[in-house]
């Protein structure tokens, strides 16, 4: 260990492998990018199983060929500890040649969902760790394994390795939220160990070098402003270093496609120089509205109506309380799903002004790059609205021709659909 250098954010978790917190059951270590994170667990995995003797299962909620990739990775954490001759390593564990300590690698689900059979043959765990932990969908998943931990001749405990997601997964849920633990934290609380670490834990030397211009540069335009002073791509470059590099818990998930709006109260004083109602038609989907107002310099939307199974009736309703409440009651335009028209034409008969929305090939890209060329505030009540910004996201398909493309994902997007038909036209 003398050759292997610790940063002093790590310690306590060797500590811990040595028996120095003997309340401690479950370590959770989180982190930004380029953080060391992984690379200190498996030493300390290494060290675990090699001087004190653990029997550790290595998991991954899905894993396939771990003797390609985790089982090779994992090999040179014991050529650095000089403990390579002490064990045999094969396709699925690594086995000591002199006592009982041993790892297993696994996944937690077969293809069907169903916990993997390996696991349930396993006895006398005493570390049960599991990287990418925000992988596992359930808290119920993960501690079906948990359970297994349960060696009594040696301090028994868990880890979870994970790049922080969203506010709503389980593990910020149970563990930070429900513990009252902020994000960031370092120390021991009910008995779990938080390790939260990023680049600025490392020594300089340890951090790829290409990477450290570009941190230190963000870090500098991190500290000296302020979130609430920042506008478009000064504004996305402070939240990605937060987000991503300093590695917070986020209200969205990564590859998520606006990344970078504000919430509001109160509307802006000044006049619009557009103003409109957005609606998106659904019937087992929810109905959504989003009334819209464009400035030279921003756009600012809230969320009026986000409802399944709503009749013609009731949305004409709807539109004209709108109306009422946010335009003195004089009519507006509502710019609609184009591929409706006769729902449109029907609202119409009921006294409203609605108008098909501007549809064509590239149209939805056409919307995002118009919204994420401004400014974008949303009011604070929007939630469902707020909760599709965090999730709208882009993904990968392979069309017909086999030929892989980034689309954005088709979900999340009613709120957000009516945003763009409102600004079709615009």
């Amino acid at each position: 260990m003398s050759s292997i250098r610790i940063p002093e954010i790590y310690k306590p978790l060797f500590e811990l492998i040595e028996g120095y917190h003997p309340n401690v059951t479950l370590v959770i270590m989180t982190g930004g990018r380029y953080s060391g994170k992984s690379y200190i667990s498996n030493i300390a995995l290494a060290s675990a199983m090699g001087f004190n003797g653990h029997k550790i299962l290595n998991a991954r909620y899905t894993m396939t060929s771990a003797e390609k990739s985790i089982i090779p990775d994992f090999k040179s954490k014991l050529e650095a500890l000089g403990l390579n001759d002490y064990y045999t390593i094969n396709k699925k564990d690594i086995a000591s040649n002199f006592d009982d300590s041993k790892m297993w690698f696994s996944g937690m689900k077969t293809g069907s969902n169903t916990q993997d059979s390996a696991l349930k043959s396993l006895s006398d765990v005493s570390l049960f760790y599991v990287e990418e932990a925000s992988e596992i969908p359930t808290f119920a998943e993960w501690e079906k394994v948990d359970l297994s931990v349960r060696a009594d001749n040696i301090q028994a405990f868990s880890m979870m390795v994970l790049n922080p997601t969203t506010t709503n997964h389980w593990i910020y849920e149970k563990f930070f939220k429900d513990k009252d633990v902020r994000s960031g934290f370092n120390g021991i609380k009910d008995g779990v160990l938080y390790i939260h670490s990023t680049w600025l834990d490392l020594e300089e030397d340890m951090i790829v070098q290409k990477h450290l211009p570009k941190f230190k540069a963000d870090h500098k335009f991190y500290i000296d402003n302020k979130i609430e002073d920042l506008k478009g791509k000064d504004l996305r470059r402070w939240v990605r270093y937060r987000d991503i590099i300093l590695g917070g818990w986020r209200n969205s998930i990564d590859n998520v496609i606006f990344e970078a709006w504000e919430s509001f109260t109160d509307w802006r004083e000044d006049k619009p120089i557009y103003h409109t109602l957005g609606l998106d038609f659904g019937f087992k989907d929810p109905n959504a509205i989003v009334e819209t107002k464009v400035y030279h310099d921003a756009i600012y939307v809230k969320q009026h109506l986000f409802k399944p199974d709503v009749s013609n009736q009731d949305l004409a309703n709807k539109i004209k309380d709108i109306e009422r409440e946010c335009n003195n009651g004089q009519s507006m335009y509502t710019v609609a799903d184009s591929a409706r028209p006769e729902i449109i034409k029907e609202l119409n008969k009921l006294g409203c002004h609605v108008i098909r929305c501007k549809k064509g090939a590239g149209s939805i890209e056409s919307g995002i790059q118009k919204i994420n060329s401004m400014d974008l505030f949303v009011h604070r009540n929007s939630l469902d609205l707020i909760n599709e910004l965090n999730h709208y996201h882009y993904v990968e398909k392979i069309n017909a021709l086999g030929e892989r493309k980034i689309v954005p994902v088709d979900d999340y997007n009613h709120l957000l659909d009516s945003l763009r038909y409102s600004l079709s036209i615009w």
